[in-house]
Order: C-alpha cells, then structure tokens, then sequence
C-alpha cells in the first residue's frame, strides 16, 4: 500500500497536467470541428469537475509542505501578510520574550486591538538565562521590558487597545508568534547564542489558514498559548506590578 502510495504522489502532478492538456485540447479543436462538441457535451461538466477536484487535492497535499515550508521572510513582510495596515483587529495573542519588536511595528500599522495577550518571559526566566549573558545583559533585558510594557499600558490609556491583559511565565522562549484568532499567524526561531550574548531571530514564517494544515497549527498554537496563559503563567495588572516583578538597578 505504501509503494502504492508513492507512485501515486510520484505521478500524481503529471496526471493533472496531462488532463488539463487534454481539456485545453478538446476546448480548441470545438471551435475549429463543432461536431465534437456532439461528442464530449455529455461529458463536459464532468471533465471540468474533476479537473478542479484534481487542482484542490494537489493544493492540499503539495501546499501543504511547498508552501507551509518555505523559506523564512522578514519580521516585516511576515507581519504584513498577518496584519493589514489601519485594520481594526478582534484579538491578538503574542508570545515573545519582551515584545518591543511587536510593539514598533503594531503601531507604526495604525491598528486597534480590541482585546490583546501579551505572554513574555519573567524575571526568573531572565536569571535562569545561561552563559554567556552577562548580568549586566540580564538587567538591560529587564529595563527593556519595563519600558515596553508601560508603552503597551499607554496604548490602552490612549484607547489603541480595549482590553490589554499581561502575563509572565518562568520559560525562555525559543519561539515567538502572534495570532490573529482563528484566521492567522505569525512565528519565528530564537536561537542562543554560543558567542555573544542574548539570542538570534532566525527566519520568519506566516500561517494564512489557507491550506488546512496550517490552519490545524494555527489552532495548536492556539492550544498550546491558552494553557500557558491560563495556567502556567501570572498576571502583571498594572505598571507598578510590572516594575515589582523586573525590578532593576535603575528603575523607572
């Protein structure tokens, strides 16, 4: 059955091009031989019906990995296929470790948020970061995340964003991602480095829920984000629990 299996995924391209030559054909010679239209009228329907039962099951399994898969974009191109400029937007969950990324190009579209999730890396998280990052590089990671979330507070205070909710959890994230419930995605690598400190952003990806795995790993994300935030994370409610929590050496 496997052997099966890959001979068809083997020719399976080729049979729909070979159709579609022959339909291309048949379409011509009517105009040049109108008998034949006598010939394959019964029929036409038929042909044009598996022709696109043929080019859905080729987008379903060739895009699924083609597409899924390509190679990473910008954090700028990735987002402008996730997020339209100026558009007013449901409910945003965000996993990064401190966002200011997120931020700068959030509000350089001019969006509005009615309710957005911020879940980024705690304190502890911070500390637990192995060498070689230095304590004075922990401590600037802190003072950066201060400074974001009190301009995520302000966009909330500017009513930019209707229900603003942050959360901390005690991982370092090797992964960030935005999701635009139930219709797209965003997601990135971050990778140690072994020679500086910090980490690197690898490439970007975007999930559109066009083709129906990546609308399944949309709604894993979705998954595993909610569990996380629910469950294994704490709520910073205001801007003095935020200073409390990454409280630095020079403080806001």
């Amino acid at each position: 059955m496997d052997k099966l299996r890959e001979f068809w995924d083997r020719i399976e391209k080729k049979v729909l091009y070979i159709i579609l030559l022959i339909y291309i054909a048949l379409q011509w010679l009517k105009i040049f031989l109108p008998a034949i239209d006598q010939v394959i009228g019964d029929y036409n329907h038929a042909i044009t019906a598996t022709i696109i039962l043929a080019v859905i099951r080729v987008l379903n399994t060739r895009g699924n990995t083609e597409d899924l898969f390509h190679k990473g974009k910008s954090f700028e191109v990735a987002l402008g296929e996730t997020i339209v400029k100026g558009e007013r937007v449901d409910c945003i969950k965000l996993f990064a470790h401190t966002t200011t990324k997120y931020y700068t190009a959030l509000r350089n579209k001019d969006i509005s948020i009615n309710r957005l999730q911020l879940l980024i890396f705690s304190s502890k998280a911070i500390d637990m970061m192995p060498t070689p990052i230095e304590e004075s590089d922990k401590e600037l990671i802190k003072q950066e995340i201060v400074l974001i979330l009190k301009k995520w507070l302000d966009a909330k205070n500017e009513g930019v964003i209707n229900n603003l909710e942050i959360r901390v959890c005690d991982y370092i994230p090797l992964i960030h991602f935005l999701i635009k419930r139930n219709e797209k995605a965003m997601f990135g690598f971050f990778k140690p480095r072994s020679d500086s400190s910090g980490l690197k952003t690898l490439g970007n990806h975007t999930l559109t829920g066009f083709f129906t795995n990546q609308f399944d790993l949309i709604n894993d994300l979705e998954i595993v984000y909610d569990e996380i935030f629910k469950n294994h994370s704490r709520a910073l409610s205001n801007f003095e629990e935020v200073k409390i929590e990454y409280s630095t050496k020079n403080a806001i």
